[in-house]
């Protein structure tokens, strides 16, 4: 429960709010099951390319409110605008290049609600050990290139997860963005 109130505490989501988030890199459900527990009111898709970790995600997570299937995260079928929430909780680092990694984020704040927040961890930098990761992402990809075409994304919060006193964070950080798109002159 500590690393996801730690990875949205960014976002100040209320414990009452009414939302519905997109989880790339869903695996076995643990991280979907506790945003289930510690938001009543929020329902979810989840999706991973690990067909096994699918399959037990669909029978952890409750059907009426969480719904997981295969998928990629540089194509996303689901509608633009769909989510008030996407977390990537330690997927990201995962596909093999900053070409990949660009895709993915440019689909991630597609599908994302104007306003609406999104939260990435367990990132490594491109200077950190990669660990099984397989690409480093430099910490000025999110202060400085997706805030303008195709991804229009706010930095809200860039933080080392050391901090967070998890045994798996060392090394890493976080981030939380939120879809900040231009307003358009009538």
């Amino acid at each position: 429960r500590e690393f996801v109130t730690n990875q949205i505490r960014p976002l100040e989501i209320s414990e009452k709010a009414t939302f519905r988030f997109l989880e790339a890199g869903v695996g076995v459900g643990a991280f979907a099951r506790e945003i289930l527990r510690m938001f009543e009111n929020s329902k979810g898709r989840g999706f991973d390319t690990v067909h096994n970790a699918v399959e037990i995600a669909t029978v952890v997570l409750p059907r009426d409110r969480m719904n997981v299937t295969v998928g990629e995260m540089t194509r996303i079928h689901e509608p633009s605008r769909s989510f008030d929430a996407v977390f990537v909780p330690g997927a990201l680092c995962y596909l093999y290049s900053m070409t990949q990694v660009r895709m993915a984020v440019s689909e991630f704040a597609r599908v994302l609600k104007e306003g609406g927040g999104m939260c990435l961890s367990m990132l490594p930098s491109e200077v950190s050990a990669k660990g099984s990761c397989s690409v480093g992402i430099p910490k000025s990809f999110w202060r400085e290139e997706v805030t303008s075409e195709p991804y229009h994304l706010k930095l809200v919060a860039l933080e080392e997860m050391s901090g967070w006193k998890l045994p798996h964070s060392l090394g890493r950080y976080s981030v939380c963005l939120r879809l900040d798109l231009p307003q358009v002159p009538l």
